[in-house]
């Protein structure tokens, strides 16, 4: 399996777990680089240690308990900065670099990694919506589109970067055009749960509360354990923008309106 739909199969906005006991994850890696020295092999590996540590909810900018030996997201960042330098050019280790930067609170350094990255039909579509999103946080938001636009021409069917359009568009207030790359995002296989999350953030910037509640109830339904959708449901409910039983999935016991 390409490595680069490996490292995606979580999600795009998606975010980090298992802590592995310190000595023996220092050992780990170590002897893992000895037995795999292969540049794929040593980021797979890199890659299901960073999404094991998505799946427990931590972010790479936590710092962990001094007392507690833990292999943390600094430590596989270093251990993927040792593969840049082996393998300057691989587009895979610079896109894995450019991502836990990203995740480390880095960006200047994960659009260091991204612009050594070659546009062309190898150019992976993640690095085109990771290049927007780095965009959106300096709030230059012309950059944003074009670089999703870029990435378009090389990956028309790629979700991913209609999902970004969409991203921009809400930042922009263009709502009429974030819903319409949402739908053609849901058409091209972006998860339903994430399309009705963003869906309700629509919704609620443009003050649409009970279509909001709706939206991120359905979203809940499907991806119960995404802490943002429950935030923002629980939110709307409290203030008593919500219908009925939209609370169903999961914060249950707060007033809704009738």
């Amino acid at each position: 399996m390409n490595l680069l739909n490996v490292l995606f199969r979580v999600g795009v906005f998606s975010v980090i777990g298992l802590m592995l006991g310190g000595m023996a994850g220092c050992n780990s890696i170590d002897s893992m680089r000895e037995s795999r020295p292969d540049a794929g092999d040593r980021l797979e590996y890199l890659n299901e240690r960073y999404q094991q540590l998505m799946v427990q909810g931590r972010t790479c900018l936590e710092l962990d308990d001094v007392a507690s030996p833990m292999v943390d997201c600094q430590r596989l960042l270093r251990e993927a900065e040792r593969l840049h330098v082996e393998y300057p050019r691989n587009p895979e280790v610079l896109y894995f670099n450019a991502l836990l930067s990203h995740a480390a609170g880095r960006g200047d350094k994960a659009q260091f990694f991204l612009d050594q990255m070659s546009i062309g039909p190898t150019h992976p579509p993640e690095a085109f919506v990771l290049r927007s999103q780095l965009a959106l946080e300096e709030g230059n938001t012309t950059l944003a589109r074009n670089v999703l636009e870029r990435g378009m021409l090389l990956h028309p069917n790629y979700a991913g970067l209609y999902e970004g359009l969409a991203a921009v568009g809400y930042v922009e207030g263009r709502y009429d055009d974030a819903e319409q790359q949402l739908t053609l995002a849901l058409r091209l296989g972006a998860p339903v749960w994430r399309v009705d999350y963003h869906r309700g953030l629509v919704n609620e910037a443009q003050g649409q509360l009970a279509d909001a509640c709706h939206q991120f109830d359905t979203s809940l339904a499907r991806k119960q354990d995404h802490q943002p959708t429950r935030a923002h449901l629980l939110r709307l409910a409290t203030a008593g923008h919500c219908r009925g039983d939209a609370l169903k999935h999961g914060v249950n016991g707060v007033r809704t309106s009738s």
